[in-house]
């Protein structure tokens, strides 16, 4: 088992007014021990070489839950930057937004970011049975808390 001591959070909560953003970031930030140090990078623009050097020197980093996983990708991060990153990167509590639950179609760009996020972690997490469908529609596994 890992014992991740320096995490990297890409929060989307940086630089916004989104209080929804801000408690999945607080919340993600209360699960955390106390003995783990934490740097927070915006995904709502493109990480730096400076950002991408900052997060290679932690252990994991974190993409903190929003509703990423919809019709078109609202993120700067990109599968170039993911292909820059060294350490796992790992979707917590991501997802989506549709009219209705019925509403699984997405981008081929939202596509290719939730393939390229979960080809670049061993495990991930979805936060409803919606977001879980829309991944199992890219042809990854995807159990959302209900589910278990």
């Amino acid at each position: 088992m890992n014992t991740f001591t320096k995490i990297s959070l890409l929060s989307p909560a940086i630089g916004t007014g989104n209080v929804g953003d801000d408690f999945i970031e607080l919340a993600v930030r209360r699960l955390l021990r106390d003995d783990v140090e934490y740097q927070r990078f915006s995904v709502r623009q493109p990480l730096t070489p400076a950002d991408i050097e900052a997060i290679n020197a932690t252990d994991c980093a974190l993409l903190c839950g929003t509703n990423l996983y919809q019709r078109d990708w609202h993120s700067a991060l990109t599968p170039e930057m993911l292909a820059q990153i060294r350490v796992p990167v790992i979707p917590s509590g991501i997802g989506t937004s549709a009219a209705t639950t019925a509403e699984l179609k997405i981008s081929a760009q939202t596509q290719a970011m939730i393939n390229a996020l979960h080809a670049h972690c061993v495990t991930g997490s979805v936060r409803d049975p919606h977001t879980a469908a829309v991944v199992r529609g890219v042809g990854l596994k995807a159990r959302s808390r209900e589910a278990h």
